[in-house]
């Protein structure tokens, strides 16, 4: 069966997911929709297909059977729920929404619709991750420390802007959140302190440079997250992403402490101490083609067939960074609503 595909959003990431749409069997372009001229003309221009600067538009007159929705957190404005409601499949990059009611309606939509939906958090989708989930399964997870240090001095446009990007926790360390999640279990309650710190010769900089989470998981265990979006790195983790699209210098993953097991999961590898004996798993995976082949194929076969992140699980996800950036404002822990 071939799935004809269109995109919403044709940023960096879309064409990332473009690209390795390409080597997909089965997977047509048929169409995309950006309000730039320039970012949909090369996208017919490198994969055929029609342009449009408008959703709806595009809704109308194209016929497609699955989107790729690849916008930035701000400009989620119930697209996806009129694409469910024509029956539409949905890719959805995280985060999912500025705001956990918009969420909420899109997941209605799919629930109502029963299109087969799936987020971007690829790095459930690693080698390497699914070994660190196998050896952690059964055991208690004691403690969990997730990281996201990298250098954003560089970024322009929408994601230097509180109001547009949501600020580094949920646009961005959302990966090393889900990670935890994945790995940990559910996340019950945050606190979070965040420091707003000047960026030299940005006047457009408004999302804070520093942040501590605390956690509470529902299993009891206790977990930190700290992120950066101005920490020196001389070591790069090594996931294999497009240059330009993520920082290539960075320390991301997350470490757990587990009865008589330590584990040590970066996006690019996996490192295991289990008594008093260490190993090591590189990841050589393209996660982001792995999840993009799980998607194609679940909507070919018309269930869902090795999708790792449902939209519904990534509600989570947001619900807990959405409760950090609460937390922070508030001074106060936050307790994460899901439904």
């Amino acid at each position: 069966m071939v799935v004809r595909i269109a995109f919403l959003g044709c940023g960096g990431v879309a064409r990332a997911h473009m690209e390795r749409l390409k080597k997909i069997e089965g997977a047509r372009l048929v169409a995309f929709c950006d309000p730039d001229p320039e970012r949909t003309g090369w996208a017919v221009q490198a994969y055929g297909g029609h342009a449009h600067s408008d959703f709806g538009t595009m809704l109308k007159r194209q016929r497609f059977d699955a989107l790729w929705v690849c916008l930035p957190p701000f400009a989620h404005e119930g697209q996806e729920v009129l694409a469910a409601e024509k029956g539409i499949h949905l890719f959805v990059e995280k985060p999912l929404a500025l705001r956990l009611e918009t969420a909420r309606e899109v997941a209605a939509a799919i629930r109502k619709s029963g299109v087969i939906a799936s987020v971007g958090y690829l790095i459930r989708y690693c080698k390497h991750v699914a070994e660190a989930k196998r050896l952690v399964r059964g055991r208690r997870v004691n403690l969990v420390a997730g990281r996201y240090l990298c250098s954003m001095k560089e970024m322009r446009g929408w994601w230097p802007v509180m109001s547009k990007s949501g600020g580094q926790v949920l646009e961005q360390s959302t990966h090393t959140v889900d990670l935890m999640r994945y790995l940990a279990g559910d996340i019950r309650k945050v606190f979070a302190l965040y420091a707003q710190r000047e960026m030299p010769g940005r006047p457009d900089w408004d999302v804070p440079v520093h942040s501590m989470v605390a956690m509470e998981f529902v299993s009891g265990a206790l977990g930190t997250l700290h992120s950066s979006a101005a920490y020196l790195v001389e070591t790069s983790d090594e996931l294999r992403l497009p240059p330009g699209l993520y920082p290539q210098w960075a320390d991301r993953g997350v470490r757990l402490g587990c009865e008589e097991l330590e584990l040590d999961c970066s996006f690019g590898g996996l490192r295991v101490v289990k008594e008093g004996e260490t190993r090591e798993l590189r990841g050589q995976d393209d996660s982001m083609l792995l999840e993009d082949e799980a998607f194609v194929s679940s909507v070919a076969r018309g269930k869902p067939t090795g999708i790792l992140s449902s939209y519904a699980d990534a509600i989570k996800t947001l619900a807990v960074t959405l409760a950090a950036n609460q937390s922070a404002a508030s001074g106060q822990p936050v307790e994460c609503t899901f439904s």
